[in-house]
């Protein structure tokens, strides 16, 4: 399997859910490209330990957990040092040595093996960011744990999470808060677009796990989404093509 990264404003896949709800969003939704650039400051958002919920648990296949409306995730100490130290591996482009490349690949692994770091994973792609950069840094770090996770031997235990996210009701609850619901809607399509991208055969496998109408809305927005930029990179290419025939 590849690791896919979205290269499209996931934002803007779940900003169609605002108007089906009858409703803007008080803000505009943050795309994919804006988070990855809030994450480039990641260390600046380090704060004191806060001991996660005991109840927290990786969700079965069929009953997700869900977030309480309302209720703010809380990562421990642990958590936010493995998301911090994750960044800094994708930033080590060369490794100096065989050693320290080595070191990087026994620290992703400790990382995807680790249980409890994956239930508060799940904890935090469930709790609505509303425009908390800190929050919504930490998720895109989180999801860039668990896909490369998925190519690692932990690859089960990375897929639990992310099948708990898109089985999460909670974006169905009608009485839930609109921007509440929107800032879900941005993970969700962010988590069903580069799943689907990296694992096409799985596409109707999770398809069946979208539990409603709200969450089938978001999976047409992120299919026409990746149609309209398969159409797009045909026509970059073909473009390209034409410009190198013409200087030659």
């Amino acid at each position: 399997m590849r690791r896919v990264r979205s290269t499209v404003a996931i934002g803007l896949l779940a900003g169609g859910l605002a108007w089906w709800l009858g409703e803007r969003p008080a803000t505009e939704p943050q795309t994919s490209a804006a988070r990855e650039t809030v994450n480039e400051g990641t260390s600046e958002f380090a704060v004191g330990p806060v001991e996660p919920s005991e109840a927290v648990q990786v969700s079965s296949a069929r009953e997700p957990a869900s977030i309480a409306p309302g209720l703010e995730v809380s990562l421990s100490a642990k958590t936010k040092d493995s998301l911090l130290e994750f960044e800094k591996t994708k930033k080590i482009v060369l490794a100096t040595s065989t050693d320290d490349e080595e070191k990087q690949r026994q620290l992703k692994e400790r990382m995807f093996q680790d249980a409890s770091l994956m239930r508060e994973l799940e904890l935090l792609l469930k709790a609505p960011a509303m425009g908390n950069h800190e929050l919504a840094s930490q998720q895109m770090t989180a999801l860039d744990v668990l896909f490369d996770a998925m190519n690692s031997k932990s690859a089960d235990l990375a897929e639990k999470v992310l099948a708990a996210v898109v089985e999460d009701r909670t974006i169905e609850d009608e009485s839930l808060d609109s921007n509440r619901r929107q800032a879900l809607a941005e993970v969700k399509a962010e988590v069903l677009y580069r799943w689907s991208a990296a694992e096409p055969g799985q596409v109707d496998q999770i398809v069946g796990m979208l539990p409603g109408p709200v969450s089938q809305k978001i999976w047409g927005n992120v299919i026409e989404t990746q149609e309209q930029n398969a159409a797009e990179s045909i026509l970059e290419a073909t473009n390209r093509g034409m410009t190198r025939s013409t200087e030659h």
